[in-house]
């Protein structure tokens, strides 16, 4: 199975990089259908009802999916993981805090192109909902295309009930501009409602 993946595996492993989730290459497992949710420290998340998607990192509180996007060298990826909330913070501090959760490592391979951030009430999690857009500037070296590559990126930060920490959930899809996903945001909101917290 790991040589089956290799040559989309390792752009999720960059996509995990941006993200902030330091992760060893693990081997992809494959999620059985109908999905059932998996459940972390902080969170439990529901994977999307589609065939062919893969879990390609995780620990106690990290998960990470990824699937073949439609033509060589795109990819899908989810993201959800933890980070420790600021002491005090205000609602303007917090949708600070929630643009700053996505990383552009290394700095100079990716420019952004558009970042927009809201709060998100629209279930009871409190929540503050972003969109970013990349392009990563470096060659593709797993295709024979030279036009730079695209990272549409939306992205849940939800406070967990402890008061510490964020939950931070994330649907992105890596592709070449011209090929973007219809069912784009509705895949992100599907994701996003499948979100439970885990008492700690």
């Amino acid at each position: 199975m790991k040589n089956r993946y290799f040559k989309w595996h390792l752009p999720v492993m960059f996509l995990l990089a941006l993200a902030g989730c330091s992760l060893a290459p693990p081997r992809p497992v494959a999620i059985s259908l109908p999905p059932q949710p998996i459940i972390k420290d902080s969170f439990s998340l529901l994977p999307l009802n589609e065939g062919g998607w893969l879990v390609v990192g995780q620990g106690s509180d990290v998960l990470s999916l990824g699937t073949r996007g439609a033509v060589p060298g795109e990819t899908r990826i989810v993201n959800g993981f933890v980070r420790p909330l600021p002491t005090d913070m205000t609602d303007a501090g917090f949708l600070a805090f929630a643009k700053s959760v996505k990383k552009m490592e290394p700095p100079k391979r990716y420019e952004l192109l558009k970042q927009e951030a809201q709060e998100d009430n629209s279930t009871a999690k409190n929540c503050a909902k972003v969109r970013a857009t990349l392009k990563d500037l470096a060659p593709n070296v797993f295709t024979k295309r030279t036009d730079p590559m695209i990272i549409d990126s939306l992205y849940w930060v939800c406070k967990h009930p402890d008061g510490k920490s964020a939950v931070i959930i994330e649907y992105s899809h890596r592709l070449y501009a011209g090929n973007e996903e219809k069912t784009f945001e509705k895949n992100a909101e599907t994701v996003f409602r499948g979100l439970e917290f885990v008492a700690r």
